[in-house]
C-alpha cells in the first residue's frame, strides 16, 4: 500500500469520480428566451420544491426553493448543483446487525490493514491500492487499482477539526447534521460502524456522475464521515468488508 499526500480528500474524490463517471450533472438545459418560465424555478418544482420569491430592502428579488423538510436553496444555486436539500428520513430505520468481522482476526486473502498513525482507527482495504492523506488529519482516502476507465474501489474518511464536526454530547446527530448542512442525499437507514450506529445516506447523482453511500457517526466527540463512491461496479461484498472492519 503506497501513501501519498494530495491537497485534500475532496480533490481526490472529485478527480476519481470525473475519471470514472464523467462530468458532474449540472441540472437540465432549459431555454431562457423571453416569455418562457424561469428555468431555475421549473427545476425547483421538478425536484419537489416550491419557489418562494423574497424581496430585500433595496427591492431586489431572489427566488428560493423550499422543500418539505424545511431546508431550502437559492434556486439558481440548486439549478447549478451548488446546493442540495437536506432530506430527512420519514421514519426511523433499525440499525443493521453488528459487524461479523472479528477485529483481532487477520484480513482476508487479498486485503491488508491500514491504521491511521494519529487517530488510531484502522480498516481493511484491497491489496494494490493507495492511501492518500492530507497534512493536517482532515481526511484520508483509499484509491483502488484501475478498473475499466477509473479507479475502484474508492473510499473516503473525513474527520476535519471543525465546529460542525463536534456536536454537543446530547445532540441528536441527524438533526445536528441537517442544521449544519452536512447531510447530503437521502437518509436510508443506519449501520453499525466501529460499534456506533451510523446514519446511512444515499446520493443518486444520475447517469453522468457517480452515486455514493455515506455514513456518519460520532466517536470521542468527533463526527466521522465515510464515503463509498461507486466509480465502477457497485459490489457490496467488497464494501461490506471495508465497512465492517472499521475500528478504533
Amino acid at each position: 500500500m503506497r501513501l501519498v499526500t494530495p491537497p485534500s480528500l475532496a480533490l481526490v474524490l472529485v478527480a476519481g469520480a470525473m475519471a470514472a463517471c464523467g462530468p458532474a450533472q449540472e441540472g437540465p438545459t432549459i431555454p431562457t428566451q423571453a416569455g418562457l418560465p424561469n428555468p431555475a424555478s421549473v427545476y425547483c418544482e421538478g425536484q419537489g420544491g416550491r419557489v418562494d420569491v423574497r424581496q430585500d430592502a433595496s427591492g431586489a428579488q431572489t427566488g428560493y426553493c423550499v422543500f418539505a423538510d424545511g431546508s431550502e436553496c437559492e434556486e439558481w444555486a440548486l439549478f447549478r448543483n451548488e446546493c442540495q436539500p437536506a432530506r430527512v428520513a420519514t421514519q426511523a430505520a433499525a440499525p443493521t446487525s453488528a459487524p461479523a468481522i472479528d477485529p483481532a482476526s487477520p484480513p482476508p486473502a487479498g486485503w491488508e490493514v491500514y491504521t491511521h498513525p494519529n487517530l488510531g482507527y484502522s480498516f481493511y482495504v484491497p491489496v494494490g491500492g493507495e492511501i492518500e492523506t492530507d497534512e493536517i488529519d482532515r481526511s484520508i482516502s483509499y484509491v483502488g487499482p484501475l478498473a475499466g476507465d477509473g479507479h475502484w474501489p474508492l473510499f473516503g474518511i473525513a474527520h476535519p477539526n471543525l465546529d460542525d464536526y463536534h456536536p454537543p454530547q446530547d445532540a441528536d446527530l441527524q438533526t445536528w447534521l441537517v442544521e449544519h448542512n452536512r447531510l447530503p442525499g437521502r437518509v436510508v437507514g443506519t449501520r453499525f460502524i466501529a460499534g456506533e450506529a451510523a446514519i446511512h445516506t444515499r446520493n443518486d447523482n444520475g447517469p453522468q456522475a457517480c452515486d455514493d453511500d455515506r455514513y456518519y457517526f460520532v466517536h470521542a466527540g468527533q463526527v466521522y464521515e465515510i464515503t463509498v463512491m461507486h466509480t465502477a461496479e457497485e459490489d457490496w461484498s467488497v464494501y461490506d468488508v471495508f465497512l465492517d472492519s472499521f475500528r478504533f
